[in-house]
């Protein structure tokens, strides 16, 4: 982790960093290397859990060992065991951890609170580990460890607890959109479900449609049989999307949706779109080269477009949506985009009648523009990407002018709220801005004996506010975990809106910069400061790992593969505790 201040690392503390700085030098130095000390930028790198104290030692005065304290150095931050045991925590306690906006009584429905500043556990999803989580504007969803599916929120229902909605169907991922809830299977099937509890009512038990029944031959009789995906009533509500469009041997390997569209990823780097409502292209969104949509069937909007023209022959990896545009990323690399433009979330460099609202994809070559190039430069390479809202964010990898690797971190769009994280509240922001606090970020990594880059394990981006999650060296072992000792995990920096709290500071004002957020367990402990106001305890994600886990609904054990997760809504955030498909 990277230290860009003055001020030391605590003892007994894994990286822990205050309020950084963009790093202003390219030069870093080595000191005692052997005590995990480094000395980065101007700032300080600690690696290891030692008890020495950098700069100088000191034996404590008599009355302050009689005291049962040692006097603290000025420059020490101090810490709690919150901090350092909170990854353990996360392995041994399972949850589903909610922050920010309430209006929608998706943190706590019987809660007349609007705003929950801190996490606050769900108890419905209590000690579980789920496989995934999606926020709408006004309803969430999630996929239990068996992959079934519940929703809730305001924009479902009226009713307290999560509703069982999708069953029996093995799920492995949710995308939610203003008005509906699609739902991937372990096999590449995708379904669809009206986020609203009522129009699932009205919809429910109806017979699939004969384009579907053929398309999708024996696995019809498969959805249709006894073991159909139902709701806790019995209600077959999912539709599924039409298979028309892929070939032999493919399948849809992810999702990802906008507010009235939704965008999908092949085995075989195509790119599928459909709308989800009357306003799915509207915006250009489908990247189809048209602002038309042809008229939903009785079952809804359930055909696929094939995203083509600059993406012939491209293979695609990944995909994400904002509100009204999209972004998809090649495995060489490139970045393409297409949809809204009118607040520069293309990254395009403009927002005139050409590119403002864009209906196929471009290629991002402002990314290379930076360096003077209008190619793809060597050793570049996109290796992330993000949306949300009116905002576009990109993680590259590159090598700089020193011939070293790097990761850095850019973005384009709405700055109102401070989500560019370029310390700035701009309205828009047309070309790529690169996020300095996150960027060109190294360590010692004491097993390589080396210095290494710190990547981007993550990018979450909700409408407003943003998170991102460091690739920090952590000390758990993907194998096994032994959470008798203190365990560090991944560093998270979050920026943007923040009048609910979904920053995670426990605050309202909006953020420009990249700071902490506070711990899961912020709602229940005493809010560790040091003498300047600084918040000590920060999160910290727990990586990637092997647990013991109660399976649910009964009293086996099982070894799973697991980690915690971020994501972001609409005013609102969570971390839960994720199980992985094993490698």
């Amino acid at each position: 982790m990277f230290h860009a201040t003055t001020r030391t690392l605590a003892p007994r503390v894994r990286c822990y960093a205050t309020r950084a700085q963009p790093i202003r030098s390219a030069n870093a130095l080595a000191i005692g290397a052997g005590l995990g000390l480094l000395l980065t930028a101007g700032g300080i790198v600690h690696n290891d859990a030692s008890n020495w104290i950098p700069w100088k030692k000191s034996t404590p005065a008599p009355q302050d060992v009689a005291a049962g304290h040692e006097k603290q150095d000025p420059n020490i931050t101090p810490t709690s065991w919150d901090q350092q045991n909170q990854v353990n925590r996360g392995l041994k306690e399972p949850g589903l951890f909610l922050w920010g906006d309430n209006t929608t009584k998706i943190i706590q429905s019987s809660s007349s609170k609007q705003s929950f500043p801190y996490p606050h556990q769900h108890e419905f999803f209590r000690g579980q580990y789920l496989r995934d989580v999606a926020f709408g504007p006004d309803h969430a969803v999630t996929v239990d460890y068996h992959g079934n599916v519940y929703q809730w929120g305001v924009g479902h229902s009226q009713v307290e607890q999560p509703n069982l909605t999708l069953a029996n169907g093995d799920i492995v991922q949710v995308a939610a959109s203003a008005s509906n809830v699609y739902a991937l299977s372990k096999s590449g099937h995708l379904y669809v479900l009206p986020a609203a509890a009522s129009s699932q009512e009205e919809h429910a038990d109806r017979s699939l449609p004969k384009e579907l029944q053929k398309s999708s031959g024996s696995w019809v009789s498969w959805l249709m049989g006894s073991s159909k995906p139902v709701n806790g009533q019995g209600h077959a509500y999912a539709v599924p999307m039409e298979q028309n469009m892929l070939k032999s041997g493919e399948r849809i390997t992810s999702i990802a949706t906008g507010l009235h569209h939704v965008l999908a990823v092949t085995s075989s780097g195509r790119v599928l779109s459909a709308p989800a409502d009357v306003k799915g292209n509207e915006r250009g969104q489908l990247g189809t080269g048209t602002f038309d949509i042809e008229a939903p069937s009785e079952y809804g909007y359930i055909k696929w477009n094939v995203v083509n023209d600059t993406l012939d022959g491209v293979k695609v990896v990944e995909a994400a949506a904002g509100h009204y545009h999209s972004v998809v990323r090649s495995e060489d690399g490139r970045v393409f985009t297409f949809g809204a433009n009118n607040f520069g979330q293309l990254g395009q460099g403009d927002v005139g009648v050409a590119k403002g609202q864009c209906n196929y994809p471009l290629e991002v070559r402002m990314l290379y523009s930076l360096s003077g190039r209008a190619s793809k430069p060597p050793g570049f390479a996109c290796s992330r990407i993000a949306a949300g809202g009116e905002n576009s964010y990109f993680v590259v990898d590159k090598i700089d002018k020193q011939k070293r690797s790097v990761t850095e971190v850019y973005s384009a769009g709405m700055g109102q709220y401070g989500q560019l994280g370029n310390a700035m509240y701009s309205q828009l922001q047309l070309t790529p801005v690169k996020v300095k606090e996150i960027s060109n970020n190294s360590e010692y990594d004491e097993k390589s004996g080396k210095m290494v880059p710190i990547g981007i394990a993550d990018m979450v981006a909700g409408a407003t506010h943003v998170f991102s999650v460091l690739d920090n060296v952590t000390n758990v072992d993907e194998r096994t975990v032994d959470t008798t000792k203190p365990n560090f995990g991944h560093d998270v920096y979050g920026w943007g809106h923040n009048f609910h709290s979904q920053v995670g500071n426990g605050k309202r004002n909006n953020i420009a910069t990249p700071i902490h957020p506070e711990t899961l367990m912020a709602e229940q402990e005493p809010h560790s400061k040091d003498v300047n106001s600084i918040v000590v305890n920060r999160l910290q994600l727990a990586p990637v790992t092997h647990v013991k886990v109660k399976v649910p609904g009964s009293n086996k054990e099982q070894t799973a593969r697991v980690d915690q997760k971020m994501v972001a809504g609409v005013g609102i955030s969570t971390v839960y505790s994720r199980v992985l498909p094993e490698k």
